[in-house]
């Protein structure tokens, strides 16, 4: 952990805190230890299912979820416009990234935020909601659509 420590937040030529501070917009403030907190609180979440199995995780998934963490730690509360910047700036550090195209960074907005690491897979997948039906008799005030933004949401929380 030291390793991708020194890569992503804190180095002689980095420091994670001191750059999002500075260069990127916060829709509210948030401390150092608070964004410390939610990365250790997310890694902790996604290795309890390989703690219950008593798996061991490779270095390269390990990666996969210590940038997704880190991510959502440092910029989940970043609008669109700092998240596709926060998205170039792990890229310019050679985070494994989802595979995400061009046209599709450039047309959609598409960044990290829109993936997770795939528990049975291994791989980045984009957040997609459940199919849904509607429910027969259901008044509208207790309507919820299933959709991308609210399973990725109720993931996170």
């Amino acid at each position: 952990m030291n390793e991708f420590t020194e890569k992503y937040i804190k180095n002689e030529k980095i420091n994670a805190f001191d750059m999002t501070t500075k260069e990127y917009t916060y829709m509210m403030p948030q401390s150092e230890v608070v964004r410390i907190n939610q990365m250790l609180n997310l890694l902790t979440a996604v290795f309890q299912q390989y703690v219950e199995k008593q798996e061991s995780v490779e270095k390269d998934l390990f990666h996969k979820y210590f940038v997704y963490s880190y991510a959502w730690a440092m910029g989940g509360l970043f609008e669109n416009d700092d998240r596709e910047k926060f998205h170039k700036f792990l890229e310019s550090r050679g985070a494994p990234l989802p595979e995400i195209s061009p046209q599709k960074q450039q047309n959609e907005k598409v960044t990290i935020f829109d993936y997770y690491v795939d528990i049975h897979e291994k791989k980045w997948k984009l957040w997609e909601a459940e199919n849904w039906s509607a429910p027969k008799r259901i008044s509208f005030s207790q309507l919820l659509i299933p959709t991308g933004e609210s399973t990725r949401t109720e993931f996170i929380m």
